[in-house]
């Protein structure tokens, strides 16, 4: 064996490895600029290699009946550095703490960090959608291991469960996104001395402020076009259909900042784009059916609106053909649209198969392979 080769053996027996478990939300998810902000808090344990004794000299000095006592300075100690793929910026650490065990001498660690990650999401059915986060922990100076301990440490890094190795929670974006699962790898690679820990999470959006302040809006503005048929066949009936139109075109202007920028249609996007068809194809109509049929001859005539009952008792005979052509082509426009609705509205009841995500984002290398076989997530633990 080469020197070289005895040596890289010696430092991979040496190199110091972490028991962790982890505490992850989110802070924020930028959906126009496909990036998110998780709330990562790193929790761990380890034997000091530089000895337990300085290490509880630098802690609380004193008798004390406390099992953990909290040590004050790390600096001119070991301790775990962090990183994480996919960043765009330098982490934000709001905290960094450490305890001693006095009974054994074994060090915890907390470590919170605010990464801002940048990875596509696929919004096709917003704002129905589902989306898969994943966040990977990366560490060049130690090798990480399962927690171990269950809740045996400090109160400040104890989960709900103490068999937990993960645990997810939403507290800043309860309103706008649900959690649905969280899972954890950890991947040692004793070689390169380098340590991965990969967390999936499972989100789907909270779907009711679109729906309410969009959908429905939108729903209302284009069901205005029945009113049609109760404006006479002049200037006035045009520039109510125009102006339809125009609070359309201001409406998708209003919102525009809602809606996250990607080159492909997304699901709201089709239903504002059937909406401005149909009002475009009911402005076109009219004027053909101005420019084909005959005005009614009947100096009492006001407009096709007042022959309704009429229209419906099924007698035909006495209504102007211009009037039946309107009133037929108003309830077709009609049940177009409600059709488009409950077309639109079908991604709310059925939503895409968690399962159907993990495979697609495997096949656009999006997510690791590793986490995908024969159908299931594998090496995994489904901890909420």
């Amino acid at each position: 064996m080469s020197y070289q080769q005895e040596q890289k053996d010696d430092t991979v027996k040496h190199q110091p490895t972490i028991h962790i478990r982890m505490k992850v939300g989110l802070v924020n998810i930028n959906d126009i600029a496909q990036q998110y902000r998780p709330d990562v808090n790193v929790f761990f344990y380890f034997k000091p290699i530089d000895g337990a004794s300085s290490l509880q000299e630098s802690s609380t000095k004193g008798k004390s009946s406390n099992k953990f006592e909290v040590i004050k300075e790390m600096d001119g100690f070991w301790r775990p550095k962090f990183d994480f793929l996919n960043e765009v910026d330098e982490s934000l650490v709001t905290d960094e703490s450490y305890w001693i065990n006095r009974q054994d001498g074994t060090v915890f660690g907390r470590v919170n960090m605010i990464p801002t990650l940048q990875k596509r999401m696929n919004h096709t059915a917003f704002p129905y959608d589902r989306q898969i986060l994943d966040v990977e922990l990366l560490s060049n100076n130690c090798l990480f291991k399962n927690w171990e301990r269950s809740n045996d440490c400090p109160r400040e890094i104890k989960l709900n469960v103490d068999k937990w190795h993960i645990q997810g929670e939403l507290a800043s974006l309860a309103d706008a996104w649900d959690l649905n699962r969280i899972r954890l790898k950890i991947e040692d690679d004793e070689v390169e001395l380098s340590s991965k820990a990969s967390i999936l999470l499972y989100i789907q959006r909270e779907h009711e402020y679109y729906t309410f302040n969009i959908s429905i809006t939108l729903f209302l503005i284009i069901i205005l076009q029945n009113w049609l048929p109760n404006f006479p066949y002049t200037s006035s009936r045009y520039n109510f259909a125009l102006t339809l139109v125009l609070t359309l075109v201001a409406f998708r202007f209003v919102i525009q900042n809602l809606i996250p920028l990607t080159s492909y249609l997304k699901c709201i996007e089709k239903y504002m784009l059937v909406a401005f068809i149909l009002l475009v194809f009911r402005f076109i109509t009219d004027f053909l059916l101005i420019l084909i049929h005959d005005m009614p001859s009947d100096p009492d005539f006001e407009h096709c609106g007042a022959e309704i009952f009429t229209f419906f008792g099924g007698d035909h005979s006495n209504l102007p053909l211009i009037c039946v052509r309107d009133l037929q082509m108003t309830i077709f426009l009609t049940i177009l649209w409600i059709s488009s609705t409950i077309v639109f509205l079908i991604p709310q009841i059925w939503r895409q198969r968690w399962e159907s995500i993990e495979k697609s984002l495997v096949e656009e290398k999006l997510l690791e392979t590793t986490f995908w076989e024969d159908g299931e997530m594998v090496n995994t633990k489904k901890e909420n």
